[in-house]
């Protein structure tokens, strides 16, 4: 599959939309009872309305673009379907780890560990999405709706 396809809607985009509604709020729950995370940067000089701007939106889309339409098809020509799958959730993961603690020190990766975690199996199943829908709407979804609520908590607990 062409990298072009990654990035195109599909006949059946309106499912795209509701199985990345489904995830999101999957990986919600997961954060309100395990408390897993992908991790994101404070941002403490923006606004809330910045915030959801640019984590719940801008982020999401380049992060998707980048990492399921662009580093996971080259990594699955050059290695196949399951070692493109670990290798560019483990990119992932390490990113969103550096996001949240700066670094990517032994240090600091053990402060960023439930982020390591959380977006290392976020990448897994954003993969599995696209190579099942053959789009990379539905995990783009699920990641808006995930960063959105993540945001949101930030403002109610942290206030």
């Amino acid at each position: 599959m062409a990298i072009i396809d990654y990035i195109t809607l599909n006949q059946d985009w309106k499912a795209d939309i509701g199985i990345g509604l489904l995830i999101g709020t999957i990986f919600i729950i997961l954060n309100l009872t395990i408390g897993i995370t992908i991790g994101f940067p404070n941002l403490p000089q923006a606004t809330e309305g910045e915030r959801i701007i640019t984590v719940g939106i801008f982020a999401p889309f380049g992060e998707e673009l980048w990492f399921r339409a662009i580093v996971y098809p080259i990594l699955s020509i050059l290695m196949g379907f399951l070692l493109a799958m670990i290798l560019s959730a483990i990119i992932f993961a390490l990113f969103h780890a550096y996001a949240y603690a700066g670094g990517l020190s032994p240090e600091q990766l053990l402060n960023a560990q439930g982020a390591f975690i959380g977006a290392g199996i976020f990448g897994i199943v954003a993969v599995l999405l696209v190579k099942m829908r053959k789009s990379f709407l539905a995990p783009l979804i699920a990641h808006a709706m995930f960063n959105i609520f993540l945001v949101a908590r930030q403002f109610i607990v942290v206030g």
